[in-house]
């Protein structure tokens, strides 16, 4: 037999709680005999339940979404090193700790501590906070690359005015992009999140990737490639800027 219980929207859920709630209040035994304050003291109290269960399963998705994606971390081998072959979504640190999901455009341009957003095609994008923070970002046995160990990537496939293409997603690839993917690294375009005023942009053009590697007090290397490009391009971003992180396993 169906559990019918497990099959209600929580605005039936809330719709039940109110009637349940209504009768309790109603009952000749409690104080409350008018219909109007019992039916408006049951309406918030079935709300906040029905809110404290959406809340209660959103944090349990992103746990097990976390979880997922660490077990079920795919992997190349390009030469000597060990790849992710799909950009970081996680929520949490290492540790457990939650990284903050900022939203707003104004707050992520100021911010100096560690936070990731989700572009609206579904990227996962970190600041550099994020990616230089002690409680660790990528998952257990993975750790996010270094400018020398990018370095390393392309030098072996070629160099970097061939190796983009080699890295990017073919046509016949799911999603596609238009490279070769000789390498298997599966790179799909990412975009970024401005410093200046926290605009998404690129998200069909570019893939861009943190290092772990600071240039200077205020910037880190970044790897990029371009749409009908064949070069894979190093450059400085911006710590607050928002981009996406490609794993490197730890050896």
């Amino acid at each position: 037999m169906k559990d019918y219980k497990k099959l209600m929207t929580p605005k039936t859920k809330a719709e039940m709680l109110v009637l349940q709630t209504k009768m309790v209040l109603m009952d000749e035994d409690t104080d409350c005999g008018n219909e109007v304050l019992c039916t408006t003291i049951a309406k918030k109290i079935a709300l906040l339940t029905a809110q404290s269960e959406i809340d209660y399963l959103t944090e349990v998705k992103q746990e097990i979404e976390n979880l997922e994606h660490q077990r079920e971390m795919n992997t190349v081998k390009i030469g000597l090193q060990e790849w992710a072959t799909e950009d970081l979504k996680v929520t949490k640190f290492r540790n457990g700790e939650d990284i903050p999901l900022v939203t707003d455009n104004k707050e992520w341009t100021e911010l100096t501590t560690a936070a990731y957003c989700v572009t609206p095609n579904g990227q996962y994008l970190y600041n550099w906070y994020a990616v230089n923070d002690p409680r660790g970002l990528a998952p257990e046995g993975f750790h996010v690359p270094t400018d020398e160990e990018w370095t390393e990537l392309e030098n072996y496939l070629g160099g970097d005015e061939v190796a983009g293409t080699k890295m990017k997603s073919s046509p016949s690839d799911t999603p596609p992009w238009d490279g070769t993917n000789s390498s298997g690294f599966s790179a799909l375009p990412n975009g970024a999140r401005s410093h200046d005023d926290g605009h998404f942009s690129g998200a069909v053009y570019y893939g861009i990737w943190w290092s772990s590697s600071a240039y200077g007090s205020s910037y880190a290397w970044i790897r990029y490639i371009d749409a009908h490009k064949d070069n894979v391009f190093r450059d400085g971003g911006s710590l607050q800027q928002g981009f996406s992180v490609r794993c490197l396993k730890t050896i």
